[in-house]
């Protein structure tokens, strides 16, 4: 019998895997990678009003509702 593995990647490592009320919430490093953008820009374009803000996660942690962050991405690919 030949054994098959199946390699399987997802696009966002699993152990981040964080949700809020069933939503996918994205940490800054998931954010970064998929936007194509570090840290200050990010945290510039929110002051600025131009990209989404995130949700508090924990006293010291937030995220991105992931579908915030492809809609700002689908409005940039619009533009």
């Amino acid at each position: 019998m030949e054994n098959k593995m199946r390699l399987v990647q997802p696009a966002i490592p699993a152990h981040t895997d964080t949700t809020l009320h069933g939503l996918r919430v994205l940490r800054r490093t998931e954010v970064e990678q998929l936007v194509g953008l570090k840290r200050s820009q990010l945290y510039l374009l929110m002051a600025q009003g131009s990209f989404p803000k995130p949700v508090r996660l924990s006293e010291r942690a937030v995220g991105w509702r992931a579908q915030d962050v492809a809609k700002w991405l689908s409005s940039r690919e619009a533009a």
